[in-house]
């Protein structure tokens, strides 16, 4: 008789297979349409009024509506348009760095130059920033001895009608100056 008697598992499991089959066979996604329908009328009574009220809103405001796309359209195109310059950010960037570093070595080797050739206006003042380096005590020749004989160079003073010379190698430029005598009419 052992082998002819269902056991509880068999019974357990044949009653799970029924609540399954049941479960399945129910149209649930009808039920739950039915359903949202019903929770949603009273929304849709709502949304009615509602959406007149929106849309006379929206017609009374399209002018300001419309203006404030034209203006969001023409911030965004310029926005755009700074944007594509960018490559012109960079080289400009770039060339101004390159600029003052050559400005700047242009400028030092300018003034040493002009410091250790003695092309200052004042003579006096290279041996005193020779003096300042210690390069004096290393040559014999440049030191300042106003004892000694040696004739001094006579410099010339600039006429007060005209401006100072640059210091540095501007001094040594020679410019042109127009005549007034070589005015010639055509």
């Amino acid at each position: 008789m052992a082998a002819t008697e269902p056991t509880a598992l068999a019974i357990f499991l044949d009653t799970v297979k029924v609540i399954f089959r049941a479960v399945a066979s129910v149209h649930w996604l009808w039920y739950l349409k039915l359903t949202s329908r019903i929770l949603a009328w009273p929304f849709r009574i709502l949304l009615l009024p509602l959406s007149l009220v929106f849309r006379v809103l929206l017609f009374v405001f399209s002018p300001i509506i419309a203006l404030f796309n034209i203006s969001l359209a023409f911030f965004y195109s310029l926005f755009h348009f700074l944007v594509s310059l960018e490559p012109l950010y960079t080289f400009f960037g770039i060339a101004a760095s390159i600029g003052i570093a050559a400005g700047l070595v242009l400028a030092i080797s300018s003034n040493l130059v002009t410091l250790y050739l003695g092309m200052h206006d004042d003579p006096r003042q290279d041996l005193r920033v020779l003096k300042e380096k210690g390069v004096l005590q290393d040559y014999p020749a440049l030191r300042d001895d106003t004892s000694s004989n040696e004739t001094e160079w006579q410099w010339l003073e600039p006429t007060p009608s005209r401006r100072r010379a640059a210091p540095g190698l501007m001094s040594q430029t020679i410019h042109e100056e127009e005549d007034d005598d070589s005015e010639t009419a055509f």
